[in-house]
């Protein structure tokens, strides 16, 4: 088309950008060894256990998201919420996160929304150089025996930035 439907680093409804308004996350990824790069993802729901990217597979996999921009309804139900959320995988599965924006997922203290979180001790992510803004908790893992490697994350405007678990590695910094 001689022109590129990639944001610039903020969110621009003249881009391509990919919306849902269901329970299910706008972006479910099911299947092993995804790469998600430059998209704009909304979930403009406030249905409870809502997610606008999502992961959940059953086999080793390397999951890669980068230079994203999900934005959610910012709800302030007793829900739960997520921006980016590593669930079920197998055992020795890696996932990247970087350079992506996470923000409006909820900010109620009695909802459970979290910018980026882990839920499988399974991982062992890398997460580096995102920015996670106005949600209830900026970064969450619940100790569940993955490990995390964070590099240059900042949570912004959140009730906690990292939450529960987060036993960062000793190559984890700022």
């Amino acid at each position: 088309v001689g022109a590129t439907q990639r944001h610039s680093g903020k969110w621009d409804a003249s881009k391509y950008y990919l919306q849902a308004s269901g329970s299910t996350a706008p972006l479910f990824l099911q299947e092993e060894f995804v790469r998600v790069d430059g998209l704009q993802v909304y979930n403009s729901t406030t249905a409870e256990n809502t997610d606008v990217i999502t992961t959940y597979t059953s086999g080793i996999s390397n999951i890669y998201i980068s230079n994203n921009i999900c934005k959610g309804a910012n709800p302030t139900s007793a829900n739960s919420y997520y921006g980016i959320y590593l669930r079920a995988v197998g055992s020795g599965s890696k996932g990247y996160i970087w350079n992506n924006i996470i923000y409006d997922i909820g900010t109620s203290a009695t909802n459970v929304a979290r910018g980026i979180a882990n839920d499988d001790g399974d991982w062992t992510i890398y997460v580096y150089n995102n920015t996670v803004y106005n949600t209830d908790e900026g970064y969450w893992d619940p100790d569940n025996g993955s490990t995390q490697i964070m590099i240059n994350n900042i949570a912004q405007d959140c009730n906690d930035g990292f939450v529960t678990g987060w036993a960062f590695e000793a190559e984890s910094d700022y």
